[in-house]
């Protein structure tokens, strides 16, 4: 079974006069920022029994693009 679904927008996509005027809001959202991508990021779990975490995460890291392999458009 796999769900997929919105979940919102990305606070770099939003202007700063929407973005929440309190300084804890503020630091939370800035506190995974990055200098090319914002608060843009992907999260996935997996959920399941004897699951070999080692080899799931050596499939995945085979799958990443070298640092200059890709440049955002700017």
């Amino acid at each position: 079974m796999m769900t997929f679904k919105h979940l919102g927008y990305w606070w770099d996509s939003m202007p700063l006069e929407q973005w929440p005027e309190d300084p804890a809001s503020q630091k939370e959202i800035r506190k995974n920022w990055d200098d090319v991508f914002g608060d843009r990021c992907q999260k996935i779990v997996f959920i399941g029994i004897k699951l070999n975490e080692k080899e799931i995460r050596k499939q995945l890291d085979d799958c990443l693009l070298k640092t200059n392999a890709f440049t955002p458009d700017e």
